[in-house]
């Protein structure tokens, strides 16, 4: 899945400068690198051409080779075996441009409000999107991305700003023409009930909160601390370990519904989210040594190790930020813009096309113990079907502590989990042999050892096994 690629607008008003009434007072680096203030939503963004540039007054695209090279791009992707999934935004566009929709009509094709003025959020202007016309003109280009670019499926960003009437007629159309078209958003708001019985998949907040606790407030630990949010239980685990697709707490009608994830884009990476939660730093420390920083405490790399785990066997569809599975940062980068937070870490670092959002692939060396661990986790989860597609009378639940959780698969896959900081916990493996395919010191998709009766989970860990006989 990439972030936005249709046009928008990356760059801003001057910082400490006033343009159209708007006084920039909020971006120093003058710049929207994510994409989510989208102009044109039928042509890629040519900033990220062979042919860009960054100077003042120049043009970007002049010759139209984004489209060729996006082209190439998706066809490139698809050789290789990937699926392309674009990030998009239809419910609003750009505060900054003179859109030709703002002169053709804009009381058809905006919200407004009572003064004849724009309703904003966030970063644009929104659409109405429940209009005929609005409607139109968003379906008409997302149809146009899967004939003429053969993408394969769309991220909708905010999607919970749209009616359940628009989002249905928008899955009805697409699937007219890719059955098997993907499409997920961000259904916040408590939406993600109303969205899965439409057919669309959503993040799956549940899942990262029950696992890190708070999402602003690390002093409220979830299960990978050896603790639960307020009202949440061992119940809790089991939810989102069947792709909260059971239960009091039931979100989706479908498993393939349910995106779960650690970290996204948005706020602070998970690693980052653990320092903080561990103690090893504060939000206002500053960062000399990067490769230093990223070194993994022995706790750090535990947690990381067991979050891997339920997120690799859990039902659903596990998604992997970039460089989660190495521990990554994101340190506010030395800049020439005025930014008092350099050597912070940046929760928001969507205005910086620097250091602090490019993908540091050293850092992949530094902590080639967890890269391994998740690629082992990834082989074993393609390798078994039980931990993609099983539902809920095939699993056999057994609580061995309040923090600590087995589960059995059609009888044939075990995993279990213990998220206690102090004490390990035994049971019983079921009747027969079974090869340990991962354990809290390493993965292999072939086999660690054979074992059979009593087994102890040790503190911050997980384990996957496989029945033999």
């Amino acid at each position: 899945q990439f972030l936005p690629l249709w046009d928008f607008a990356n760059v801003e008003i001057p910082y400490k400068q006033e343009a159209d009434g708007m006084y920039n007072d909020w971006n120093p680096y003058e710049r929207n690198h994510w994409g989510y203030m989208p102009t044109f939503f039928m042509a890629p963004e040519s900033y990220y051409a062979s042919d860009w540039t960054d100077e003042r007054g120049q043009w970007n695209g002049k010759d139209g080779r984004a489209v060729k090279e996006m082209k190439e791009m998706v066809k490139s992707l698809h050789k290789e075996g990937m699926a392309v999934i674009l990030d998009v935004v239809i419910n609003h566009v750009s505060n900054y441009d003179w859109h030709p929709l703002k002169y053709i009509d804009r009381s058809v094709y905006f919200k407004l409000d009572e003064n004849d003025n724009y309703i904003s959020q966030c970063c644009g202007n929104l659409l109405e999107t429940d209009h005929e016309k609005v409607q139109q003109y968003v379906i008409e280009s997302l149809k146009y991305w899967m004939t003429e670019y053969h993408v394969d499926g769309f991220r909708f960003d905010q999607c919970f700003l749209l009616s359940s009437k628009t989002a249905t007629l928008i899955i009805n159309e697409l699937k007219s023409i890719n059955p098997d078209v993907i499409i997920y958003g961000e259904a916040w708001s408590d939406r993600e009930v109303e969205f899965s019985k439409i057919g669309w998949g959503s993040f799956n907040g549940k899942f990262r909160d029950v696992l890190r606790g708070d999402l602003h407030n690390t002093d409220i630990k979830g299960f990978l601390f050896g603790q639960y949010r307020n009202g949440e239980s061992l119940e809790d685990l089991k939810t989102i370990i069947m792709g909260s697709s059971y239960g009091k707490k039931k979100i989706y009608q479908s498993t393939s519904h349910s995106i779960n994830f650690l970290e996204v884009h948005d706020d602070y990476c998970f690693s980052d989210y653990l320092r903080f939660s561990t103690g090893k730093n504060s939000k206002d420390d500053i960062i000399n040594d990067q490769m230093e920083h990223i070194a993994l405490t022995p706790e750090i790399f535990n947690i990381n190790k067991l979050a891997a785990v339920i997120l690799l066997t859990s039902q659903g569809v596990p998604l992997i930020h970039q460089g989660q599975e190495w521990a990554h940062t994101q340190i506010i980068a030395e800049t020439d813009a005025p930014d008092t937070d350099i050597g912070k870490m940046d929760r928001n670092p969507y205005n910086k096309d620097n250091e602090t959002n490019w993908v540091n692939w050293v850092e992949k060396e530094q902590n080639s113990e967890l890269v391994d661990y998740y690629r082992g986790l990834i082989a074993i989860r393609k390798a078994l079907p039980e931990l993609r597609h099983a539902r809920t009378n095939d699993f056999k639940f057994q609580g061995l502590s309040e923090t600590a959780l087995g589960y059995i698969i059609r009888n044939s896959v075990a995993v279990y989990l213990n998220g206690s900081k102090a004490e390990p916990v035994s049971t019983e493996l079921p009747e027969g042999e079974w090869k340990l395919l991962a354990n809290k010191e390493q993965v292999n998709p072939d086999g660690i050892q054979t074992m059979s009766g009593m087994i102890t989970i040790p503190r911050t860990s997980g384990m996957v096994l496989q029945k033999i006989n």
